[in-house]
């Protein structure tokens, strides 16, 4: 009988699996030892941040009363001369330089005896801020500071050791219609004692409960009053109150309290009743904490938007002590006025507010009805003020005792309103372009007629665009040279229409005129390379720069001037005061 041999060696096709295997086993070798040593170096990376957190803390100790870094700079070997590339450095971290930081190169830590660092730092002692100069790249991410490290700590604990109540600071920003990012640069929280990676607490006024990020750059995704706070365990920051707000609604001036001794006030700058802002709508929110008309005088003023002076009618409102120390007025000079008197107690800890509706002004305290005050009659340019009224010189007088919390003034665009509304109607409109040129430069000698003459019988009740953009304004020896010219040059009719003219060396005139005139300067830099429209919607004109909508003025003659572009027309329509210099994307249409 044959006997069958056994075969033992290996077969072709094992030994290729064999191969496969052993070259995925090393391939999986390699790849973890390459994951190892970058993940070893960004641990290296960390660490030294940690270091240098840990030295500047110390140094914070040392130097914080060196105001002009001197001392620092001697006695650390340091410089106030960052590298010419630092910027990144800066815009990588999310922070700005204000010219505290410093540049620690390697051989100055060397010779600070700082063991185990190699990198080089930008280092700002006063708000211990230490930011790597060269970052690091881990899993597509580029580092600078600890703050950016997930689960790592900033601003390491140190040796003095307090129970301060943290501060910082929130900058907001509108990303689009009802969608607002908040930032907390990290470098402005100030706090003594145990510094670690703070999270963010925010709710929506009237909320209960709390959203917590560990991000201190996060998106809200809604408009309102919002109270923001950072926390660490059991340390909190008292929260602050931030209003966000898209579209025709602008926040001109917030605080969360104001203390008034007698003999200070706040200036917020707001001009409620001047040219730009008559026509706009407006709300003032505040509550008032405490009241005392003890060492003061008559009238003493909480609040102010009024006219010191007699020719015209002391116009505005005011809100000021009357007579006793019990009793305050919200008084008020324009038509149809109406004061109101209240007992102390009556307004106290309620909020009041006082809103301005198409030219009149009302008032409410506690949530109840609005009531209205008077109807405004004049413009002029006084600020607003807390805390005291403004002679006719504008000074100060009439200084108020007490406080207020939560204050807010949002001014309402009813221009842009009117302008969104009307682009909502024209979207079903047909958009007939009379007029379209890619770009038009001028020597000072030439000019473009567009024969469009926007006020004539034919087109004066035609709404219209006229799109362009300033991309170039050069010098001229003549002071006013036009850019673009719809305006009739005759007295006698008023000089009805509107130019936009060079005015001066740096600046540029918006000059329109029919029922009233109204003339707006702005810096040739704010307009260089600006969208600027000019529209007429019903018998309005407006006008906007880069998406911000004004009112000009209501039309009120008509005219068969021609819009032309680099000079206007004199009386005798013939060309003058050219322009030198280039517009681009220019487009006139008419909407029907």
């Amino acid at each position: 009988m044959r006997k069958e041999l056994k075969n033992t060696g290996i077969t072709l096709i094992a030994l290729v699996i064999t191969i496969i295997i052993l070259l995925i086993l090393a391939s999986i070798a390699a790849y973890s030892g390459a994951s190892v040593i970058k993940s070893s170096k960004f641990t290296k990376f960390q660490t030294e941040l940690e270091i240098m957190q840990m030295k500047t803390n110390e140094w914070y100790e040392t130097y914080k009363n060196d105001e002009d870094n001197n001392k620092i700079i001697s006695e650390l070997g340091v410089t106030a001369t960052l590298p010419s590339d630092s910027d990144t450095s800066f815009s990588g971290a999310g922070l700005i330089n204000d010219g505290n930081y410093l540049y620690f190169s390697q051989n100055a830590i060397k010779n600070l005896n700082i063991d185990g660092v190699d990198d080089e730092f930008l280092i700002n002692i006063k708000n211990r801020s230490v930011i790597s100069y060269g970052g690091f790249k881990y899993e597509g991410i580029t580092y600078y500071t600890l703050d950016q490290i997930p689960n790592s700590l900033y601003n390491v604990e140190y040796e003095n050791k307090n129970t301060a109540i943290p501060t910082f600071q929130i900058n907001a920003e509108t990303i689009e219609e009802g969608k607002h990012r908040i930032s907390i640069p990290y470098d402005s929280i100030k706090y003594d004692g145990y510094i670690k990676k703070w999270n963010v607490q925010y709710k929506k006024d009237g909320a209960e409960n709390w959203h917590t990020t560990e991000d201190l750059s996060f998106v809200i995704n809604e408009d309102g009053g919002f109270l923001i706070r950072i926390i660490n365990n059991d340390i909190s920051s008292e929260p602050k109150h931030v209003i966000l707000l898209s579209g025709n609604e602008k926040l001109l001036y917030q605080a969360d309290s104001l203390t008034f001794d007698g003999t200070n006030y706040f200036d917020t700058k707001v001009q409620l009743f001047n040219v730009e802002n008559y026509n706009k709508d407006f709300e003032i929110k505040f509550t008032i904490t405490d009241i005392d008309y003890s060492n003061t005088e008559n009238q003493a003023t909480l609040l102010n938007a009024k006219l010191e002076n007699k020719s015209q009618g002391w116009p505005g409102f005011a809100l000021r002590r009357k007579d006793a120390n019990a009793t305050t007025e919200i008084t008020a000079k324009g038509n149809n006025a109406t004061p109101k008197l209240f007992n102390n107690s009556e307004i106290l800890d309620k909020e009041i507010i006082i809103t301005r509706e198409d030219g009149i002004i009302y008032y409410s305290v506690g949530g109840e009805e609005k009531v209205a005050l008077f109807t405004q009659n004049k413009q002029f340019d006084t600020p607003l003020t807390f805390g005291c009224s403004l002679t006719e010189d504008g000074k100060p007088q009439r200084y108020f005792k007490g406080a207020i919390a939560d204050v807010s003034i949002i001014i309402k665009d009813k221009a842009e309103i009117k302008i969104k509304e009307e682009l909502i109607k024209n979207e079903v409109k047909v958009e007939n372009v009379i007029y379209k040129a890619d770009s038009l430069t001028f020597d000072g000698t030439n000019y473009v007629n567009t024969g469009m003459q926007l006020f004539s019988e034919a087109n004066y009740n035609r709404n219209f665009n006229i799109k362009f953009k300033i991309t170039e304004i050069l010098p001229t020896t003549v002071s006013q040279t036009t850019i673009i010219n719809s305006k009739l040059e005759k007295e006698s009719e008023g000089y009805p229409g509107f130019a936009i003219r060079k005015s001066g060396d740096s600046k540029s005139e918006f000059a329109g005129r029919g029922v009233a005139e109204k003339r707006m300067s702005y810096s040739n830099a704010n307009l260089i390379d600006k969208e600027i429209i000019i529209s007429r919607i019903d018998d309005k004109i407006y006008y906007s720069i880069d998406g911000v909508n004004y009112e000009w003025f209501t039309q009120n003659k008509k005219f068969d001037i021609p819009v032309t572009i680099g000079c206007s027309l004199n009386e005798n329509r013939n060309p003058w005061r050219y322009f030198i210099g280039t517009v681009t994307n220019v487009s006139i249409e008419f909407v029907d």
